[in-house]
C-alpha cells in the first residue's frame, strides 16, 4: 500500500494579486464547493476518492488516496489535478479577476533553498531504519528515470534534477532544511506492527509513465528488502551517496559512473538493473502488477543508457532537454558555462547552496579565487568580460520560465504538448482518471472512507481521519486503523468514561480525537 503527498505551486496573476494568506484559504473553500467532502478536524478536508486536501506554509497540498496499484496512484493524482483546473477561474473571480495557475514545481527559482515537492508513503512491516542501507543506493540511482528536470542554479546549465541539489545529508528527520536522502520519519497512521517509509527525496512529475515506475518500482524494491533482508543490497553502497546524488542529477548522458563502497564503480542505469535482477527473483511474492512494471523499466533503462534521447517524449526531464536544447538561440557567444563552473566550484566551499555576489566572488576575499584565475583565462580567449555574462542572467531568466510554464496545469507547456498528441507517456484512458475523481479504490480502506466522504456531506459534527470517521452528534466512530478495512462497522464513543480509558492507547487517541475534532498528525 502506499500513497503519494503533493505540494502544489499556487500563485495569482492580477494587477493586485493575492498573497498566500488570502489565495491558498480561498482555493480550499473553492475546492470544497466542487462535489462532496468532510471536514478533517484540522485545516482540510477528505475527498470522495477518500485523499485530503489541506492548506501547508503557503501553498495547497494534497494527499492521495491509499492505493495497492501504481496505476491507480496515477488516475488518482491526474484526478485531482483536473480539480485544480476546474476550481482557478473561481478561485480568480472570488479573488478579484486575474488569473490563478497552479503547477507542478520542485524548485523555487527565487531562491536558493525553497524547493516543492511529492513525497511518498509506503506502508511497511518494519520501522523505516531497516530499510535505509539498502534503499539508499536505489534513490540515488532512480533520479535516471524520475528526475523532473530543469536548468542549473545561477547558470544555464541543464540538470537531470535540480530539485536533488537540496538533498545535504544521507540519513535524518529533516524536510524542510538539511533534507537527507533517507527520511527517519514514522508516522503509521496505521494499527500497531505497521510502519510507514516516508521518502522526501522525490519530484513532482507531469508524466504518466514516470510516476507510475517512480512509486511502482519503488514499492517492489521495498517489500524485496522486507522480503530478503536489510543487506539485500550491500554490494552496492555509495562510497559517498549525497556527492553521488549530485552527481547523477547533474549527469544528462546518464554515463557518468557512480563510485561504491567496495571501490567498483557502476552507472546509475546499471544499478537499476541489479534492483531489476533483484525484484524479478521475487516476483512469484509480489503482486500481480510487478511483472509489467518490470518490464516497462527495462524498456527504459535500456533507453536511457543506449541514448537518453529516447526519452524525449516519455519522461519529464528528458522532455525539457529536449525542449531547453531546441529553444531559440541567437548564436552569439555570451560566457553560459563560465557561471556555471563558477558557482559549482563555491558549492565546494563553506557557503554550500547561497548564492554570494558575482561582485564578491571577484574580489580579494573570494573563495574560488583559484577558479576565477582559470575562468579570466578562458574569458580572455573567447574575448568576454565579466560583465559580458549579465546577458547570462537574462538566459537563465529564460530557462527558469520554461521550467516555470512546463509544469502549469491546463495551458502550460507539458498540458498543450500532451493534448496536441506530441507525447509518448500515456498509460491510462480518460475514463479511468473521471472514475477516480468521484471514487477510492476497491481494495484499501480508502473505499469506506470516500463512500462515507460522499453520504454524509454536509452532516454537521461529522468529520474524518486518516484513521477514522467521527459522529459527534450521534456519538460513534468508525476505526479505519486496519489499512486493508472492508466493513463498515459504527460503534459508540463513551466519550463520558474517557478518563477510564488507558492513557496512550489507541482508543484513547480516538477519543481525544472525536472530543476536541482534531485531525491526527499528518
Amino acid at each position: 500500500m502506499f500513497g503519494v503527498e503533493t505540494e502544489w505551486f499556487n500563485a495569482h496573476f492580477a494587477k493586485r494579486p493575492a498573497n498566500a494568506d488570502r489565495l491558498v484559504p480561498t482555493a480550499l473553500r473553492v475546492l470544497m464547493r466542487i462535489g462532496p467532502n468532510l471536514p478533517d478536524g484540522g485545516s482540510g478536508f477528505f475527498l470522495p476518492d477518500g485523499s485530503r486536501v489541506y492548506a501547508d506554509c503557503g501553498h495547497v497540498e494534497h494527499a492521495s488516496c491509499e492505493v495497492s496499484n501504481p496505476a491507480d496512484l496515477v488516475a488518482h493524482v491526474k484526478a485531482f489535478e483536473r480539480k485544480l483546473v476546474e476550481a482557478a477561474p473561481e478561485i480568480a473571480r472570488q479573488l478579484g479577476g486575474g488569473k490563478v495557475v497552479f503547477a507542478r514545481l520542485n524548485v523555487d527559482h527565487l531562491s536558493s533553498s525553497t524547493s516543492y515537492a511529492q513525497h511518498e508513503s509506503y506502508l511497511t512491516r518494519r520501522p523505516a531504519p531497516y530499510f535505509a542501507k539498502a534503499l539508499i543506493p536505489f534513490l540515488v540511482s532512480r533520479v535516471v528515470f524520475c528526475g523532473e528536470g530543469g536548468p542549473a542554479p545561477e547558470s544555464t546549465g541543464f540538470l537531470v534534477s535540480p530539485r536533488m541539489l537540496h538533498f545535504v545529508a544521507e540519513i535524518g528527520g529533516e524536510t524542510v532544511r538539511g533534507r537527507p536522502i533517507f527520511n527517519l520519519r514514522d508516522e503509521s497512521l496505521a494499527a500497531p506492527g505497521y510502519f510507514r517509509l516516508h521518502v522526501i527525496c522525490s519530484s513532482t512529475l507531469a508524466s504518466q509513465l514516470a510516476l507510475y515506475l517512480k512509486v511502482g518500482f519503488t514499492a517492489l524494491v521495498v517489500r524485496c528488502i522486507e522480503l530478503a533482508g536489510e543487506s539485500a543490497a550491500d554490494r552496492l553502497s555509495l562510497a559517498n551517496p549525497v556527492a553521488a546524488l549530485h552527481q547523477v542529477a547533474s549527469d544528462r548522458s546518464c554515463k557518468e559512473r557512480l563510485t561504491l563502497a567496495n571501490g567498483a564503480r557502476l552507472t546509475a542505469v546499471e544499478i537499476q538493473i541489479e534492483y531489476l535482477k533483484l525484484v524479478r527473483r521475487y516476483l512469484d511474492r509480489l503482486p500481480d502488477w510487478a511483472p509489467g512494471i518490470c518490464d516497462r523499466l527495462e524498456q527504459v533503462l535500456e533507453a536511457l543508457g543506449d541514448d537518453p534521447g529516447r526519452m524525449s517524449k516519455t519522461l519529464d526531464w528528458a522532455i525539457k532537454s529536449f525542449i531547453y536544447s531546441n529553444r531559440p538561440n541567437d548564436g552569439k557567444d555570451e560566457g553560459r558555462d563560465i557561471l556555471a563552473a563558477l558557482y559549482a566550484a563555491v558549492r565546494s566551499t563553506a557557503f554550500g547552496e547561497s548564492r554570494p555576489s558575482l561582485a564578491f566572488l571577484l574580489g580579494p576575499s573570494s573563495p574560488v579565487l583559484d577558479t576565477v584565475a582559470r575562468l579570466n583565462e578562458d574569458l580572455v580567449r573567447r574575448k568576454l568580460r565579466w560583465q559580458d555574462l549579465k546577458l547570462h542572467n537574462s538566459e537563465a531568466l529564460r530557462m527558469a520560465e520554461i521550467d516555470t510554464r512546463f509544469g502549469v496545469l491546463g495551458d502550460g507547456i507539458f498540458d498543450q504538448l500532451d493534448r496536441r498528441g506530441l507525447l509518448n507517456h500515456r498509460l491510462l484512458a480518460e475514463e479511468r482518471v473521471e472514475h477516480a475523481v468521484w471514487h477510492a479504490p476497491a481494495n484499501t480502506r480508502a473505499r469506506l472512507r470516500g463512500e462515507i466522504v460522499t453520504r454524509l456531506a454536509g452532516k454537521r459534527n461529522v468529520f474524518c481521519t486518516w484513521t477514522g470517521v467521527f459522529d459527534r452528534a450521534n456519538k460513534k466512530y468508525i476505526d479505519l486503523h486496519d489499512p486493508w478495512q472492508e466493513t463498515e462497522h459504527w460503534a459508540s464513543i463513551p466519550v463520558e468514561n474517557e478518563g477510564t480509558v488507558a492513557r496512550g492507547s489507541r482508543l484513547a487517541e480516538l477519543l481525544r480525537v472525536a472530543a476536541e475534532g482534531a485531525d491526527l498528525p499528518f
